[in-house]
């Protein structure tokens, strides 16, 4: 944890907090103001950095994200003494959900291993909500990210998906990720985000070296509306070469 910024259990609700953008709107100095009803209470002013902003540099640091409605989350990454499956060291992160006036409203975590990712903000699903994208895993190519979001009060966990980024496609009208199997095999996954997290449309499969594409029905292909046969004779379309 970074010896800035500083989160303690102690009372029932923070009933204020100020909060300023730095130079170039690249750190956020947090200030607490008074202690009168909170879980949470930050115990000294701080200057953290955006999340968008930093580079990794062989470990995570504490940041920050800001939301449209000025909501802030806080990720507190903290080094575990733990290795994952492939013997990569494991940090715990922390994220604390603040919003105007209230002060800390809700807090979850995750492990996160070898990556150099790190969370961001995106609308998968075009809704105008952002996402919260957190990367557990980095490969050689691919990344494992969990997938957060927004509802009227807090963050619901999605889901995971493993790839290059989920982003909304505009043609299938879908949150999409793409993904490498090996070095002739290529995926991309469409899933819809709903209430209750992300539901899987469809798995695409393209093989170079054999020129096929193979398509695989998820559970929410049949509410989607997309034609397999449309899918597959545009995938083979694209397949044609010399």
């Amino acid at each position: 944890m970074s010896e800035l910024f500083v989160i303690t259990a102690s009372v029932l609700m923070l009933s204020a907090c100020e909060m300023s953008e730095g130079v170039g709107g690249n750190v956020v100095a947090i200030t607490s103001a008074s202690h009168q009803v909170s879980t949470f209470e930050l115990t000294q002013s701080a200057e953290v950095p955006q999340c968008d902003v930093i580079d990794y540099d062989g470990a995570h640091i504490d940041c920050v994200l800001l939301l449209n409605d000025d909501h802030t989350l806080f990720l507190d990454f903290t080094a575990d003494a733990a290795q994952d499956e492939w013997g990569d060291p494991v940090e715990l992160l922390e994220v604390s959900v603040m919003k105007p006036g209230m002060g800390v409203v809700q807090t979850f975590t995750e492990t996160v291993g070898n990556t150099f990712n790190y969370p961001a903000l995106a609308d998968v699903d075009n809704d105008g909500d952002l996402e919260l994208m957190i990367a557990t895993y980095t490969g050689n190519v691919n990344t494992t990210w969990h997938v957060w979001q927004q509802t009227a009060d807090d963050f619901l966990f999605a889901g995971e998906v493993n790839g290059l980024g989920l982003e909304f496609n505009e043609e299938t009208g879908l949150s999409v990720i793409s993904s490498r199997g090996s070095a002739v095999t290529y995926y991309w996954d469409g899933y819809r985000l709903e209430e209750n997290g992300l539901v899987a449309v469809y798995s695409l499969m393209t093989d170079l070296h054999a020129r096929t594409c193979t398509l695989d029905q998820g559970p929410g292909f049949a509410e989607s509306g997309l034609d397999a046969d449309a899918i597959l004779a545009a995938c083979s379309a694209d397949m044609v070469g010399p």
